[in-house]
């Protein structure tokens, strides 16, 4: 009937009913009884996540590293889109643009251009820019999308210095991430003395992987590890020296190399940086260390003495 008051339920909510189905001395046996099998699958999650990450290093050569970086990029969907990244600069390459870079139209040395992000960025800022970029496929892709009148990027990496040599620049602008696929040293010392010759008064903007831990329960700070650190645990001394070094007679992993299952890499630390910059005629001027940012840092020239 319309209106009238409804009879109370004796019985308890469905929730309640399953919240109070089991007493809490059961639970607790529960509990107990599947706890080793958390711990376990969680060991056991963590010595695969490892076992991948280390199987890898344990083969990689500049050859290798190579040739897995640029399939990647070719076949990585994101990075030849070219409407979501035409004219995108990030915030923090604005706040270095602004803070040391030169004033429009200076000209800008690009390396690393991809489909042309950071290209159409800095030209709509009015730069003049002569960008280079390892993998053709972005190459291809970001021409096809260019005005016929600019300049076109031109395929050439970071290492191969007879295609690029031409200055001088009153800047150097590297792509989103690309100073950490330079993972051996000798190929940053020489890749920063080049940049040194090409733009001797102008700043360097390089952005990279972190290679600093998230904490560090021993707060060692910026001390910087030996270039070759000797494998650290049982798992990379199977990988990294009875694999690598004393079967497949590599050479050791250099300080910062690292896999994510897609490239190698490197992390690179605030103390290698200033050594190398030091050791290339140049000096820190700004390291991010806001773990929120992307990292990156800016160099400037050493004046000569």
């Amino acid at each position: 009937m319309i209106g009238a008051p409804q009879a109370r339920s004796t019985h308890p909510p469905l929730g309640r009913a399953l919240r109070f189905s089991f007493s809490g001395s059961t639970l607790r046996e529960i509990e107990t009884a599947l706890y080793p099998l958390w711990v376990g699958f969680g060991r056991m999650s963590t010595v695969m996540s490892q076992v991948a990450a280390e199987f890898p290093l344990s083969l990689y050569s500049p050859q290798v590293s190579d040739a897995i970086t640029r399939r990647f990029y070719a076949r990585e969907p994101r990075y030849r889109d070219l409407e979501r990244w035409r004219r995108v600069l990030f915030p923090f390459e604005m706040r270095m643009l602004e803070r040391f870079f030169p004033a429009p139209p200076a000209r800008i040395l690009l390396h690393g251009a991809g489909s042309g992000r950071e290209l159409t960025g800095l030209r709509a800022l009015g730069y003049k820019v002569t960008a280079f970029e390892p993998v053709r496929a972005l190459v291809d892709a970001a021409n096809r999308s260019l005005d016929p009148r600019d300049s076109p990027i031109r395929c050439a990496a970071l290492q191969d210095w007879d295609r690029w040599k031409a200055g001088p620049y009153g800047a150097v602008f590297t792509g989103w991430g690309v100073w950490t696929h330079l993972i051996l040293e000798q190929d940053r010392l020489q890749v920063l003395k080049n940049f040194r010759e090409v733009c001797p008064i102008g700043p360097v903007l390089l952005s990279f992987f972190n290679g600093h831990k998230f904490f560090d329960e021993h707060e060692r700070g910026d001390t910087l590890p030996p270039i070759h650190q000797p494998p650290q645990g049982t798992l990379q001394k199977m990988t990294r020296y009875w694999l690598r070094q004393r079967i497949l007679r590599m050479p050791p992993l250099e300080r910062g190399t690292g896999w994510n299952g897609r490239f190698y890499y490197h992390g690179v630390h605030r103390s290698e940086l200033k050594e190398e910059a030091k050791k290339t005629g140049w000096r820190v001027a700004y390291f991010e260390g806001n773990a929120l940012r992307f990292p990156h840092a800016v160099l400037v020239p050493e004046p000569s003495l």
